[in-house]
C-alpha cells in the first residue's frame, strides 16, 4: 500500500512537471508572437524557434529539480541544475545555434545561463509550495475530522449510561411505568447510534433527543424532577450531533441532589443562523460549580474545530445555579 501511494505521488509530480513546462512554452510563444507580429513578417517562425530553443533547457531545469527531489539537498539540487545549464550553454553555442542559423551574443547566452535555471528553480519551488499547502490542508482536515469522531465517541456513552440507570431505577419500583420509557430510550439510542454518524443534523432531531432524555429523568422521580425546555426560532437549522445535548447531559450528571431532586432549565434561541443554547441547573450546596464535567471541555474543543472564531462557550455557577451557554454566530 505504501509503495502504491509513493508511486502515485511520483506520477502526480511528473504530471505536474510536464503541465508546467507545456504551459510555460505556450505562454512564452504567445507573448513573443504578440510582441513581434506588428513589425516582423516572420513573427510566427521567430516565436516558434525561440520557444524551441528556450523551453527544452527551461523544462530540463524544472525536471532536474523534480528528479532529484528527496534524493539531494536543496543546495545540491540547485548546483546540479546550474551544472546542467553550463552544459546547455556549451551545446547551444557550439552545435545548436549554428545548426538552425540562430545568432545569440555572449551576453545573451550568459543571461540565459543565469535566468533560465533561476526561472526553472523558482517554478519548481512555487509548485512544491502549492502542493505542500494543499497536502497540509488535507492533513489538517483529516486530523480535525478524526478528532471530532473521537470527541463524539467520548460524549455519547455518558448520556447512554445515565439513561440506562434511569430505566433501571424505575424498573425496580414500578415495572408498568417503565414499559413506555423503553420507547423514549429506543429513540434516544437511535439518535446516538445513527445521528452521530452524520456531521450535521437538523436542530429538531437534537431537541427530540433532549426531550426523550428529559422524559426519562422525569419518570425516574416525578415529584422531584423539574425540567423546562423552551425553544424559539428555526428548528431546522443544522447543528453537530450531541453538541447541544452534551450540555443537558452534563446538567443531569452534576445537578442531581442527594434526594433525587433535579431542576434544569433549557432555552434555545435561533434567529438568522445565530444560535444561543443555554442549560441551567441547580446544584447542591457545598459542591463546586467550577469545572463540572469533562464534557464541557469536549464541547469547547468541538466548537473551536467546527466554528473557528464564530462560537463561544460560557460555563459558570453563581448562587447555587450552574449555567452553560453556547453562542454561535453566522
Amino acid at each position: 500500500m505504501a509503495n502504491d501511494e509513493r508511486l502515485q505521488g511520483m506520477i502526480n509530480g511528473w504530471a505536474v512537471a510536464v503541465a508546467v513546462v507545456l504551459a510555460a512554452g505556450l505562454l512564452l510563444w504567445t507573448a513573443l508572437f504578440a510582441a513581434y507580429r506588428f513589425d516582423r513578417p516572420d513573427a510566427f517562425s521567430v516565436a516558434t524557434m525561440t520557444v524551441l530553443l528556450v523551453i527544452p533547457p527551461l523544462g530540463s531545469y524544472y525536471l532536474t529539480m523534480e528528479a532529484t527531489r528527496n534524493r539531494l539537498s536543496l543546495p545540491l539540487q540547485i548546483a546540479g541544475t546550474f551544472g546542467l545549464a553550463a552544459l546547455w550553454l556549451i551545446a547551444q553555442r557550439l552545435f545548436l545555434y549554428p545548426l538552425v542559423g540562430f545568432s545569440v551574443s555572449i551576453g545573451e547566452s550568459v543571461s540565459n545561463f543565469i535566468l533560465l535555471p533561476s526561472f526553472g528553480i523558482a517554478a519548481w519551488l512555487g509548485v512544491q509550495s502549492f502542493l505542500y499547502r494543499r497536502r497540509l490542508q488535507t492533513a489538517l482536515a483529516l486530523q480535525a475530522e478524526t478528532e471530532l469522531r473521537l470527541l463524539n465517541a467520548q460524549l455519547a456513552p455518558h448520556a447512554l449510561f445515565n439513561m440506562l440507570n434511569t430505566v433501571y431505577s424505575v424498573l425496580l419500583t414500578d415495572r408498568d411505568r417503565a414499559i413506555p420509557l423503553f420507547l423514549s430510550l429506543s429513540d434516544a439510542l437511535r439518535h446516538i447510534v445513527d445521528r452521530t454518524r452524520k456531521p450535521w443534523i437538523p436542530f429538531h432531531e437534537e431537541l427530540a433527543f433532549i426531550e426523550n432524555y428529559a422524559a426519562l429523568e422525569r419518570a425516574r422521580n416525578p415529584e422531584r424532577v423539574a425540567i423546562d425546555i423552551r425553544v424559539e426560532g428555526d428548528r431546522g437549522v443544522p447543528v453537530p450531533p450531541m453538541l447541544l445535548a452534551t450540555l443537558f447531559e452534563n446538567a443531569v450528571t452534576h445537578g442531581r441532589f442527594p434526594d433525587g431532586a433535579l431542576h434544569i432549565e433549557v432555552t434555545a434561541q435561533i434567529e438568522d443562523a445565530e444560535m444561543q443554547f443555554s442549560v441551567a441547573n441547580a446544584y447542591p450546596s457545598g459542591h463546586s460549580a467550577s469545572g463540572m464535567g469533562v464534557g464541557l471541555a469536549n464541547v469547547r474543543k468541538r466548537l473551536e474545530l467546527l466554528y473557528p472564531g464564530r462560537s463561544s462557550l460560557y460555563a459558570g455557577g453563581t448562587r447555587g445555579v450552574f449555567r452553560a451557554c453556547i453562542t454561535i454566530s453566522p
